[in-house]
C-alpha cells in the first residue's frame, strides 16, 4: 500500500534540528500549536503533519492502521530529507511513534510521548470498535461529546477559549478518517515489549486528570524505557498541550537541552 502525501508545513529555521510532531485522533496538527510556535522560536525545524483522513491530508486507501500511518510519516521525512529527527506522538500519534521505533529506530534521535500508552486495546473496548465506527458513519461526528473528556472542569469553567481552540482541532477530521482510526485502535499492537529496547532520550508527559490515557499508562512507559523522564502536569486533562501549553513547551525545551538534542 502506497503512503499518502501528508499535509505538512515546516516552520522554524531550515538549519534547525528537525522535530516531527504527530497528533492524535480526533484532532489535527493544531493540538501541538503552542509547542510548534515555541520550538520554532527556539531554533528547531518543526513539522507537524495532519495524519491521513485528518485535517488537510487525504484519506488514502484501505485501513488506517498504525503501521500504514508510520509509513506515511517516514515517507514524509524522506521527502523533507530528515535523516534523523526528534519524534513526538500525542495520544494515537504515540502509537505511530512506537511503530516507527519498532521498525526503524535509527531514524529517531529523541522520543516525546504525550497523553498516550503502550498497551493494546482492552478486550471490552476492542469488541465495541466496529459498532463505534458504524455509529459514526451513520450519525456523524459530534465534537461536544468530547468536551468533558479532554479538558478539566476548571478549565471549561474559567477558560472557555481553551475549549474553543480544542473544538477547532477536534472538528478537523473527516467522518471516515475518524471511523478508520477507531477501527485501527482494535488492531494496534502491544508496544510494551518495545519499551525496554528504546535507547534514545525519552520524555513522557501526561495530564494528572487525564481520563482517556491515565497517568498510570505514562508511568508504565517511564519505568520501562531506560533513562526516560516523566512530567505529570497538574490541573490538566487529555489535551494537556493546549490546556497547559507553557508547562509542556518548557518541559520539552528543557529535556531537549539536557539530552543534547537542542538546535
Amino acid at each position: 500500500m502506497s503512503p499518502v502525501k501528508l499535509a505538512a508545513t515546516p516552520v522554524g529555521p531550515p538549519s534547525g534540528s528537525p522535530v516531527i510532531l504527530l497528533h492524535g485522533s480526533p484532532t489535527d496538527h493544531r493540538v501541538w500549536a503552542p509547542q510548534i510556535a515555541d520550538l520554532a522560536a527556539s531554533g528547531y525545524r518543526v513539522v507537524a503533519p495532519d495524519l491521513r483522513g485528518h485535517g488537510q491530508s487525504p484519506l488514502g486507501q484501505g485501513p488506517a492502521t498504525v503501521e500504514v500511518m508510520a509509513d506515511d510519516v517516514l515517507a514524509m521525512a524522506d521527502e523533507l530529507k530528515f535523516d534523523r529527527f526528534v519524534l513526538g506522538g500525542f495520544s494515537f500519534g504515540g502509537w505511530i511513534a512506537f511503530e516507527i521505533m519498532r521498525v526503524n529506530p535509527a531514524r529517531v534521535s529523541g522520543l516525546l510521548l504525550v497523553s498516550t500508552g503502550a498497551e493494546p486495546d482492552a478486550k471490552k473496548f476492542k469488541a465495541l470498535r466496529p459498532e463505534q465506527a458504524a455509529a459514526l458513519r451513520r450519525d456523524g461526528f459530534k465534537v461536544e461529546g468530547y468536551r468533558e473528556r479532554v479538558l478539566t472542569e476548571e478549565t471549561l469553567r474559567s477558560r472557555p477559549e481553551v475549549w474553543e481552540e480544542a473544538a477547532r482541532t477536534l472538528a478537523a477530521v473527516s467522518v471516515e478518517g475518524r471511523a478508520r482510526t477507531i477501527e485501527s485502535m482494535a488492531m494496534r499492537p502491544d508496544f510494551r515489549p518495545v519499551l525496554p529496547s528504546i535507547r534514545v532520550p525519552t520524555l513522557v508527559i501526561v495530564g494528572a486528570e487525564d481520563p482517556i490515557t491515565p497517568p498510570a499508562l505514562s508511568r508504565q512507559i517511564h519505568h520501562a524505557v531506560p533513562g526516560a523522564f516523566l512530567q505529570v502536569v497538574e490541573g490538566a486533562s487529555h489535551l494537556v498541550t493546549l490546556e497547559a501549553p507553557g508547562v509542556v513547551s518548557q518541559a520539552i525545551l528543557n529535556w531537549l537541552a539536557f539530552s543534547g538534542l537542542d538546535s
